[in-house]
């Protein structure tokens, strides 16, 4: 991951600033993952990638966690560069690195990480600056032209992120 760039187009950006306001994030960022798979932007998501509701599940988790570790508030963004998609979450406790919880009880929390894990195709974070972090997740892309008979194009590299979180 190192050198790598993050997708330049913001599709869209939202605070969230409680647990109330997810509900209505899930719903604008789904519509959004649609159109892009509807290719009325330069890329969608890939057939044998990526649902819609993944990406969707992803940055609810990175949210809320974002809002249960750090008391919020949190901003989401959604990004494309025709060949990736990211979501990313910042919020301002730079000094509370994401922390994976593999050997927690069901029930107990800690699987939001596990989870952006197991269905992106990269998770990671980074300190944005001295007031924030991001955590983010990247679902790979295909062209328009391609997405239709099934083939998807190749994997690139995440964001730029000093501390990868691994599998």
């Amino acid at each position: 991951m190192t050198g790598a760039t993050h997708p330049d187009h913001v599709l869209a950006r939202w605070t969230v600033e409680s647990a109330d306001d997810l509900a209505r994030i899930r719903t604008d960022l789904d519509r959004a993952l649609r159109r892009l798979a509807g290719g009325t932007c330069d890329c969608c998501l890939a057939p044998s990638g990526a649902e819609p509701q993944h990406v969707v599940l992803i940055a609810n988790e990175l949210a809320s966690n974002a809002l249960e570790y750090t008391g919020g508030p949190a901003g989401l963004e959604l990004r494309c560069d025709g060949t990736t998609a990211v979501v990313s979450v910042t919020d301002t406790r730079p000094d509370l690195p994401p922390i994976l919880s593999p050997h927690r009880d069901l029930g107990k929390g800690g699987f939001g990480l596990q989870l952006a894990l197991r269905v992106a195709d990269d998770v990671g974070w980074y300190r944005d600056s001295a007031w924030e972090k991001r955590v983010w997740a990247r679902f790979t892309l295909a062209a328009p032209d391609r997405a239709r008979d099934g083939a998807g194009a190749p994997g690139h590299d995440g964001p730029g992120a000093p501390a990868p979180l691994s599998r």
